[in-house]
């Protein structure tokens, strides 16, 4: 599970109100969106980051082969090749020494990530010195960690060791304003699948503000101040592929603006420390690692074991394939997690495939079986026991057919978590939680917590489930007492006679390929004093947000599942 949460306040406009020329412009961009979001799901954020920094590092050596950027190709592809070796060699060594499978993308990613910051060359002895730094880097995916979680950006520690004892130039030569456009997309990409986009286009432009006012300060022209800042620093670089890197980045919304602002400040306040051999200076890097540091302290659950207590729903070895598949794990401490977020589970044996051995699921508090759950939380689960969901493709990856294949007792790493799409804290605000798929997990979760009856909330749930005809946690949003409206892909057949198997009055179906703004207002009558929490596919989610906001909700947050 990825998230995109966003508490939106903006004034709503009446329904009907934007031009047709308006309206059919707006589908194209959430049409273009739809399909961007589909490619993006399609791989893992380690492939994806590796994918676009090899991208970029190509145009980079092209650009230099056409004299636009001042280094020798042959120096770049020198020194990228001896922090490739050297960081693949210490990884696969940690990961021996340790014995837990490292992946192959992380080590390529950190030599990357370094291939950007070093001044290429030839040199022997510099590239012996970029081989330390290479080194250093990969080797602390091992050695800086605290009870299972990393606490540093790799390729930053690196840069900091060889910046600090002045072995090598790390200037950042990503900066350059001839690649910005490569950078931009770059960074427009992988913030977009991992659900960072707000958090690091804030950082940039806030660390870009800064930077200018410092050169105007320095007696540079505004304008020229501002161009400089904007094209010639690394800063968008910087929060796109390394503020946001998910093992070090901080979890929760406001540890994020906490760490953000110490970071920003960092560089306001530039610091020059002479030690002998050693010269610290505010750099990226450094700051960088300030803010590791911050987020550490803020409270980064570490890593744990759990083990298979309970699995239900489809399973790999059937033959069936196709279904949903719901495991129970039991961890072996408390997660201490809020109902709405996410855990990174990564498997002890098998299931290592080309997005590797983990995968992220919100899980619920309490056992449940697949489909036509109950809710043993309220009489048999034990204590801390948490359940995952997700669907079984005809084809699944060898990870899920691994997870399906699990028995009871199995051991799996719960490796972090994380996430701020959780409920708000007043409990008299009335709630519309609204799920599409297997993506209403994070909904379920809050049902759960709430126990029976939901504490009393006032609480709508709008599901949708298209033509599937099955409904994820059926016994817990009966538990809960909540009216739930169901929304079913015309001509589906789950119509009356399903509501009437169910024969529950506060249950409805309606028919409809996508959730409007005309349904919510006639089965969803107070939709604009409610606060609406939406979680499920990126196109959905997108599209009922819009809705929701020509319906005249003003607070709507949102949960966009890319898939496990």
């Amino acid at each position: 599970m990825t998230e995109l949460e966003a508490a939106d306040s903006r004034p709503v406009a009446a329904a009907g109100a934007a031009l047709p020329s308006d309206r059919r412009l707006a589908d194209a961009g959430r049409r273009w969106l739809s399909a961007a979001d589909d490619l993006l799901a399609r791989q893992s954020m380690h492939r994806l980051t590796l994918v676009l920094l090899a991208a970029l590092a190509a145009i980079a050596i092209a650009l230099a082969a056409a004299d636009e950027l001042p280094f020798d190709p042959v120096a770049m592809l020198a020194t990228l090749g001896v922090l490739i070796v050297v960081s693949v060699a210490v990884t696969w060594l940690g990961g021996f020494v340790v014995r837990r499978r490292p992946l192959p993308e992380s080590a390529l990613i950190t030599a990357l990530l370094l291939f950007f910051l070093f001044w290429p060359s030839t040199d022997p002895a510099t590239l012996a010195w970029y081989a330390a730094g290479a080194a250093i880097a990969a080797a602390s995916k091992y050695l800086a960690v605290w009870r299972g979680a990393h606490i540093f950006n790799p390729a930053a520690v690196g840069a900091v060791v060889l910046a600090v004892t002045g072995k090598a130039a790390v200037i950042w030569w990503v900066g350059s304003s001839i690649l910005i456009i490569p950078v931009i997309l770059a960074a427009l990409a992988v913030t977009r699948r991992s659900g960072t986009l707000r958090f690091a286009a804030s950082m940039w432009l806030a660390a870009t503000a800064v930077t200018t006012v410092t050169l105007i300060g320095d007696g540079v022209a505004v304008q020229e101040a501002a161009r400089t800042a904007l094209l010639s620093y690394p800063w968008l670089f910087w929060a796109a592929f390394m503020v946001t890197e998910p093992m070090t980045a901080p979890r929760r919304v406001w540890h994020r603006w906490v760490a953000g602002t110490a970071m920003i400040a960092a560089i306001a306040l530039p610091v020059r420390v002479d030690l002998g051999a050693v010269h610290i200076v505010t750099s990226p890097e450094l700051v960088l690692i300030a803010g590791n540091v911050i987020a550490f302290a803020l409270g980064r659950p570490r890593a744990t074991w759990a083990r298979v207590v309970a699995r239900s729903g489809a399973a790999a070895d059937s033959g069936a394939g196709r279904g949903v598949l719901g495991v129970t794990l039991l961890p072996d401490r408390d997660l201490a997690l809020d109902p709405g977020q996410w855990v990174e589970v990564q498997l002890a044996r098998g299931g290592f495939d080309r997005r590797g051995a983990r995968r992220i699921f919100t899980p619920i508090r309490g056992r449940m079986t697949v489909p036509g759950d109950r809710v043993p939380r309220y009489g048999d689960s034990a204590p801390g026991e948490l359940t995952v969901l997700t669907r079984l493709p005809a084809r699944p990856s060898r990870f899920k057919r691994a997870l399906a294949s699990s028995e009871v007792g199995t051991r799996v790493r719960i490796t972090r978590a994380g996430g701020s799409f959780t409920l708000p804290l007043e409990r008299e605000t009335p709630l519309l939680l609204v799920g599409g798929g297997i993506g209403i997990t994070p909904l379920l979760a809050f049902l759960a917590d709430l126990g029976p009856s939901c504490g009393g909330r006032d609480i709508v749930v709008l599901y949708q489930i298209g033509s599937a005809g099955v409904v994820l946690g059926e016994g817990l949003l009966r538990a809960s007492g909540v009216r739930v409206v169901l929304v079913t892909d015309p001509g589906s057949g789950l119509d009356g006679a399903m509501l009437a198997e169910r024969s529950d009055p506060t249950w409805t179906i309606v028919e409809s390929r996508r959730i409007t703004s005309d349904l919510l207002a006639e089965h969803v009558g107070d939709v604009v004093w409610r606060s609406a929490f939406v979680s499920g596919p990126p196109a959905m989610v997108r599209s009922t947000a819009h809705e929701l906001r020509r319906a005249g909700v003003v607070s709507v947050r949102r949960d966009e599942f890319f898939g496990a």
